[in-house]
């Protein structure tokens, strides 16, 4: 039985093996996808750095798709697209990779089914369908996460035209039956018409259409489906803005729809999609101007923009027939290509003059050229958007019409060449080879940045953002002289270029040449005053060179330019707790957390905030948020132990820390803590332990001696707290407790042979400068001190001057034990501490 019986006999089976033999093509070409990484173009502005995306599908992310105009775009429906891969697969690349090949694959099918319906021809739509598939133009939209749009937006785009269609032939839209044959279409000679009546003009007309119009097409469920599904087209990519126009020719083919009398009722039912359109169109302007991305008039002139478009087009359909040396940027000629200009003016003219001129016998060539160049209108760049010449990507729904051209009206010249269909077989299989072969090729090059952009810089000429981005990855990789000479190479080609001067100032930062960076930054600002990487960068740098108020500034300006760019919100929290400008830093971070909640360091920090500023419950509550994320997180877990302690939870935070150290041995602060933390629970073996470990791994911390004394005064080894203290003087002289407490020690002990009253002043007066004579408990110990020296006129003056400063700072019980110390100096009697008393801490 041949294709052509059997296609008449079991069409559904006929259909059903064709989509799967175009779901197998299209898998087969692009499985190499899931190799596939990020990459640093658009991507992290799309996923992999955007707070909002990274959060997944919430109400606020919702809010923020449908009513913020980011990357100088509205399309809400791409934002939650890339919502939902974060949820179902986190950061890993394959599956956002993946899903892209998904759609396509069902656009594959969408367009097969499509012109199937529209023209039953089996061979023609399977092969339109099969070149759109494994054309390697189309690995740009599909290979590249951030393309996302393209892929969407046609898919629905495809489907509002099935809905048309369905609506126009009155068919279902779920019915696989297809529309009769246009070529079995009756049309009227111009011999016939000319003998018509009006009436009979438009009666023939009429009968081009077998179905009766409705009374009111606003009462099918059909077309309210299609222009459901061109909404939700155009708010994932603008590119349907053309899409009423491409319904105005199918209804000329292969719908037949078209005529005189009929116009007015076609152009009314248009006026629906039209507002769409106009609609869409005013939101992308807005947002492409307030994201400042539509280049002005000055950087490049209107006679530029119109030899650039017309090379585009020549570009497009050169790359079409002969897909090579493909770039992912595509940057401007330096001169203007007027000779492609023209060429392609001639092509345009003279398809369109073949097309109008075998519109009767092959209507399919008309209507293929005006979709491929209406379709490119909205990005031709006219209205140039972007720095690029051209990009593959543009192609993406512009081919459908091309391929069709090409497919119908080659049919018809092997048709008229009296090739066999063995002939006609073996040239449509050879092309599908080719550009399977082609696009399985084109699929590895996008396989990380360096491939790439490295591809980029080898197939272009003067391609300065295939030089940058190349010269990022050899920067990341240690290489920063390379990178710096490609950086260097790509300002020569585009001095103009924010983004390269930023950069350079990145290599500078690296190689520790700072001057030079910071002149770099500013070089990049003065190119794009909002250039928020180059505002953010130099504020890190300029905070690590300890000018910290100028940080703070740019990481202000960098979130004013850029509010979804979270890192300079972190970084100015940062800085601002280092400034102990703790309430603001406190807010910093949790403008920071609003946009990236599951950041487990910020939620640490935020709570060692928290803590500084007193507000101990919160900090226990944020660094528990911490360790939910990151149960690992020892600066957290050490925080949530010092929240404990702080509070009296001791048990809690002896456990916290025991399970701390169990897994981390080299943390000398948590040694430290649960040091302190057993001495409030009466482990003093223990203690001792856990300190003198904590000075093993850093014997240059005060602290840790500091405490290590107290805690062996308490166990009564008072020669030992004494070099305990001292030794605690010699690493920090300015470090009053340990002067005071051993001042009290050499003042007041029971043990006359500890007692050395001389020491004891000096050591207590040096603890009384470093605090400016404002610490009532430091007074009171001077005045021990001078007892046990003898000076009694002097022990008096200063237990009167603690009592008062006592008093007034509301140290009622610190007052009355310093009026009684100060009846014995009156007395002329020093004070002793009784046996076995533990000494003042």
């Amino acid at each position: 039985m041949s294709l052509k019986e059997l296609s008449e006999s079991r069409p559904s089976l006929t259909r059903f093996t064709c989509l799967l033999i175009l779901l197998a093509f299209t898998v087969s070409a692009y499985l190499g996808v899931k190799s596939c990484g990020f990459i640093k173009l658009d991507d992290p502005d799309y996923v992999t750095q955007n707070p909002y995306i990274k959060q997944g599908l919430k109400a606020e992310t919702l809010h923020w798709a449908f009513t913020e105009f980011h990357s100088s775009n509205w399309h809400p429906l791409t934002w939650m697209s890339h919502m939902t891969d974060v949820e179902l697969f986190g950061l890993k690349p394959a599956g956002h990779h993946l899903h892209n090949v998904v759609l396509h694959a069902l656009n594959v099918c969408l367009i097969f089914l499509l012109l199937n319906r529209l023209t039953a021809a089996l061979g023609k739509s399977f092969l339109v369908a099969a070149l759109f598939a494994l054309h390697p133009l189309h690995v740009e939209s599909v290979a590249w996460v951030a393309e996302r749009k393209d892929v969407l937006s046609a898919f629905f785009g495809l489907l509002s035209l099935l809905a048309y269609v369905s609506y126009a032939k009155g068919i279902s839209f779920w019915s696989a039956r297809t529309c009769p044959r246009f070529e079995t279409r009756r049309h009227v000679s111009q011999s016939e018409s000319g003998d018509m009546s009006p009436q009979s003009k438009a009666a023939a007309s009429l009968a081009l259409d077998p179905r009766p119009w409705p009374l009111d097409f606003a009462s099918s469920p059909a077309y309210w489906l299609s222009l459901l599904f061109l909404a939700l087209g155009l708010m994932s990519k603008p590119m349907l803005v053309t899409w009423p126009f491409v319904m105005l020719l199918l209804d000329a083919w292969p719908m037949n729809r078209f005529s005189m009398p009929n116009l007015k009722r076609l152009v009314t039912e248009k006026i629906p999609f039209l507002i769409l359109s106009a609609l869409s169109s005013v939101i992308t302007m807005r947002a492409q101007s307030s994201g400042r991305s539509v280049v002005s008039l000055e950087w490049l002139p209107l006679e530029a923009r119109i030899s650039n478009s017309l090379a585009a087009v020549f570009d497009y359909l050169a790359k079409t027939f002969y897909p090579v040396k493909l770039a992912v940027f595509y940057p401007q000629p330096s001169e203007m290509p007027w000779q492609k200009a023209a060429a392609a003016a001639v092509i345009i003219v003279v398809c369109f003059y073949l097309a109008v001129r075998h519109f009767k016998k092959q209507p399919g060539l008309f209507v293929g050229v005006a979709w491929f160049l209406g379709t490119l209108v909205p990005v031709i760049g006219l209205v140039q958007v972007g720095m690029q010449a051209s990009a593959d990507r543009y192609t993406y729904i512009p081919h459908i019409g091309l391929f069709i051209a090409l497919v119908w009206g080659g049919a018809e010249l092997l048709s008229r060449l009296k090739c066999s269909r063995s002939i006609s077989s073996a040239v449509s299989l050879g092309l599908l080879v080719a550009c399977g072969l082609l696009t399985v090729r084109q699929v590895k090059v996008w396989e990380s940045d360096l491939t790439l952009f490295g591809h980029a810089k080898e197939v272009t000429d003067r391609n300065y953002i295939a030089l940058t981005i190349y010269g990022r990855q050899l920067a990341d990789q240690g290489k920063n002289e390379e990178a710096l000479a490609l950086y260097l190479q790509a300002m020569a080609i585009q001095p103009r270029h924010a983004a390269g001067r930023y950069v350079i100032a990145e290599v500078y930062r690296n190689m520790g040449r700072t001057n030079e960076a910071l002149q770099s930054y500013a070089e990049a600002l003065e190119l794009d005053p909002y250039h928020a990487e180059s505002l953010n960068s130099r504020g890190a740098l300029l905070n690590s060179l300890k000018r910290n108020q100028e940080a703070i500034s740019d990481f202000k300006k960098a979130i004013e330019v850029l509010p979804a760019f979270e890192i300079p919100r972190f970084n100015m929290a940062v800085v601002l707790q280092q400034e102990g400008r703790y309430a603001e830093s406190a807010a910093a971070f949790r403008d920071y957390l609003s946009l990236s909640p599951k950041s487990s360091k910020a939620w640490s920090l935020l709570g060692e905030v928290e803590f500084r500023m007193g507000r101990n419950e919160q900090a226990i509550s944020s660094y528990q948020k911490a360790l939910e994320l990151e149960p690992k997180n020892a600066a957290a877990r050490y925080g949530l132990a010092c929240g404990y302690a702080n509070a009296g939870r001791f048990l809690d935070a002896e456990k916290t820390l025991t399970q701390l150290i169990s897994e981390d041995q080299s943390m000398p602060e948590a040694f430290f803590q649960l040091g302190v933390t057993s001495a409030a629970l009466g482990k003093t073996n223990e203690a001792l332990k856990y300190l003198e470990q904590a000075i093993s791994l850093k014997g240059t911390n005060a602290l840790y001696h500091y405490h290590r004394a107290i805690v062996l005064s308490q166990s009564g080894r008072k020669e030992d707290s004494i070099k305990a203290y001292e030794q605690t003087i010699t690493l920090d002289d300015t470090f009053a407790e340990p002067l005071n407490n051993l001042a009290w020690l050499f003042a007041t002990d029971a043990d006359s042979k500890i007692r050395n009253g001389m020491r004891a002043v000096r050591l207590a007066e040096r603890a009384c400068e470093l605090t400016a004579q404002k610490q009532a408990f430091l007074i009171g110990t001077l005045a021990a001190a001078y007892a046990e020296a003898g000076r009694f006129h002097e022990a008096v003056a200063a237990a009167q001057r603690a009592i008062e400063l006592a008093r007034t700072t509301g140290q009622n019980e610190l007052a009355t034990r310093n009026s009684e110390l100060l009846e014995l100096y009156r007395a002329r009697q020093p004070y002793h501490e009784p046996l076995q008393a533990l000494e003042r801490k």
